[in-house]
């Protein structure tokens, strides 16, 4: 599940040339299509049990040693 939203995370902010992540941003607005994806019952977090911190911790230093990943366009 956390590489799933990591993926959607990553296609966004390709989408919107810029890192969804960023510290500097103070909020970041989601497109319908993103949402949509974020809140597929697949991903129906409050199914799920593990610790949120861990998680969130873990998600951003991926994100933070992998900043181009999420901001760079996809290449052929």
């Amino acid at each position: 599940m956390l590489r799933q939203c990591i993926a959607i995370a990553r296609e966004y902010g390709q989408k919107i040339g810029r890192d969804p992540f960023d510290q500097d941003s103070k909020y970041v607005e989601l497109d319908e299509e993103t949402e949509r994806k974020f809140n597929a019952p697949e991903l129906d977090f409050c199914k799920q049990d593990f610790d949120w911190d861990v998680l969130c911790g873990k998600t951003m230093d991926y994100v933070r040693k992998n900043r181009e990943l999420f901001t760079r366009p996809n290449q052929s």
